[in-house]
């Protein structure tokens, strides 16, 4: 089910539509975009960091080194 709602909120991304979960607001670490949404979320070495897309958090899994702080 989560996996269908990720679908979904990345497709009316792309038609321009905004997903805010409790106003929170991130900058994502692969791509520097805003990350308002929990969905890509990923804990590394006791931090939290925020994706914009599950592209970008794939990206960060793959290599976390290159873009922790």
């Amino acid at each position: 089910m989560k996996d269908k709602i990720r679908s979904i909120i990345k497709k009316l991304g792309r038609f321009g539509y905004k997903i805010n979960h409790a106003n929170k607001s991130h900058i994502d670490p692969v791509c520097g975009m805003e990350a308002s949404s929990d969905l890509f979320q990923v804990d590394y070495k006791g931090e939290s960091y925020y994706f914009c897309s599950d592209h970008c958090k794939e990206r960060f899994v793959a290599n976390p080194d290159n873009y922790a702080k």
